[in-house]
């Protein structure tokens, strides 16, 4: 009976640290990503601080722009439509809808209906994308 009760207890204990550390390991992954978000938020003042200074159209980068918005929007878990990634890039419309095609054909981003409003269409990161911003962003840490 002893030799049971020790064995359910180290199998008890072995369970609980085997959690423990997937909880670690989950706390690190969210801390990692906050930290990714904040560098693309810092990349993104600077972007627009520079343009803020410098004459129109000298130091734009949509698809920079774009790809950092959208990353801070799946880090936020928000959803971000067209139109909200295209106004804080201030770029014709047209000029706006064929750099989101060409980020598509990357797999970058992707359009979808919006959940909140059907006549809408949102877009987001790919995972593949997700995973390219974070790689880049890592460099910036």
């Amino acid at each position: 009976m002893n030799g049971r009760r020790t064995r359910l207890i180290r199998e008890a204990f072995g369970e609980l640290r085997d959690r423990i550390s997937a909880l670690e390991g989950s706390v690190l992954e969210a801390e990692r990503e906050t930290q990714h978000s904040e560098i693309a938020r810092r990349l993104l003042e600077e972007l627009r601080g520079r343009e803020a200074v410098l004459p129109a159209g000298l130091v734009s980068d949509p698809a920079w722009e774009m790809l950092l918005e959208l990353y801070i929007a799946r880090a936020e878990g928000r959803e971000t439509s067209v139109a909200d990634i295209l106004k804080p890039c201030r770029i014709a419309s047209a000029s706006g809808f064929r750099w989101i095609e060409r980020l598509e054909r990357l797999d970058l981003l992707v359009r979808r209906r919006s959940t909140s409003d059907k006549r809408a269409v949102s877009v987001a990161l790919t995972d593949a994308g997700a995973d390219k911003m974070t790689a880049l962003l890592i460099r910036y840490a």
